[in-house]
C-alpha cells in the first residue's frame, strides 16, 4: 500500500491537472508451508496451518486499523452527515448483534460512523475466531452450529464493501479529509492482501496431481483414465 501511495503522490505532483486511478499491479506470494514436492515434512496439516496463520496475521492488522479509525472518526451526526446506505447497513448489522451488546451500541446512535466501525471490528474478531478452528472441525458440522459464523465476514469483499460504504458516505457529506489518510490506506491494504495476505504456491509432485484429478473425474463420471487424456482434452 505504501508503494501505491508514493505513486499517487508523484503523479499528483507532476500531473496536477490529471486524475489517476492506479490499478492493482502488485501482489504477494509465498511457498512457505506449500513446498510439498519431495518434502515429507510438509503435510496437509502444515499447509493448513500456514494458510490459517497468514489469514490471522492480516486480520489482526485489520482489527488494529479498524480500532484506530474508530478513535479518529468521532464526528457526531450533527457535524458530518451520513448516507441512507450507511444507515441501512447499520440496521442490517444490528440483526447480527447479540442481545447483550445492543445497549452498548445504542450509546453511539448519534455517531453512526463509530457505530459502524464497532460492528466491523467485531465482525473481524468473529472471522478470526472462525479461522482459529481446524478446517476438518468446521466441515464436520453445519454452518448454523458455529457461534461465530453469522457475524464472521465470508470473504474480503464483504469487508471492503463496508469500508467503501464508510468512505463514500464521508465523501458525500463533506468528510473528504476523514476519508483520506488511514481509511484510504486500509482500503488499499485490503485490496492488495485480501484475507489471505499472500498467495500460497502449492508445490506437489505431478503424479499426486494426476492421481487426485483422476479420482475427481471418476467420481463425477467425467473420465475413467485422466492420466491418458491429452493436454487438449484436459483443458
Amino acid at each position: 500500500p505504501r508503494i501505491y501511495d508514493e505513486l499517487e503522490r508523484a503523479l499528483a505532483q507532476f500531473y496536477p491537472e490529471a486524475t489517476f486511478e492506479i490499478p492493482l499491479f502488485l501482489r504477494y506470494g509465498s511457498w512457505i508451508g506449500g513446498d510439498r514436492d519431495g518434502n515429507p515434512y510438509v503435510t496437509l496439516d502444515v499447509t493448513e496451518e500456514a494458510l490459517r496463520e497468514q489469514k490471522e496475521t492480516i486480520l489482526k492488522l485489520y482489527n488494529i486499523e479498524t480500532d484506530a479509525l474508530y478513535q479518529n472518526l468521532s464526528s457526531a451526526q450533527t457535524r458530518v452527515g451520513y448516507s441512507d446506505e450507511l444507515r441501512e447497513s447499520i440496521e442490517r448489522d444490528f440483526t447480527l448483534v447479540p442481545t447483550d451488546e445492543i445497549e452498548v451500541l445504542e450509546r453511539f446512535r448519534l455517531e453512526p460512523y463509530r457505530q459502524k466501525l464497532i460492528m466491523m471490528f467485531r465482525r473481524l474478531r468473529a472471522t478470526r475466531a472462525e479461522n482459529a478452528e481446524r478446517w476438518q472441525n468446521r466441515a464436520s458440522r453445519s454452518s448454523t452450529d458455529s457461534p461465530h459464523n453469522a457475524r464472521a465476514y465470508r470473504n474480503a469483499q464483504e469487508f471492503l464493501d463496508d469500508l467503501y460504504l464508510v468512505r463514500d458516505s464521508l465523501n458525500a457529506h463533506k468528510g473528504e479529509r476523514l476519508a483520506r489518510g488511514r481509511l484510504a490506506r486500509l482500503i488499499r491494504a485490503v485490496e492488495v492482501f485480501g484475507f489471505h495476505l499472500a498467495t500460497l504456491d502449492i508445490r506437489q509432485h505431478a503424479d499426486r496431481h494426476r492421481s487426485a484429478m483422476d479420482e475427481i473425474m471418476r467420481h463425477y463420471g467425467l473420465s475413467h483414465d485422466y492420466a491418458q487424456m491429452t493436454e487438449e482434452t484436459r483443458s
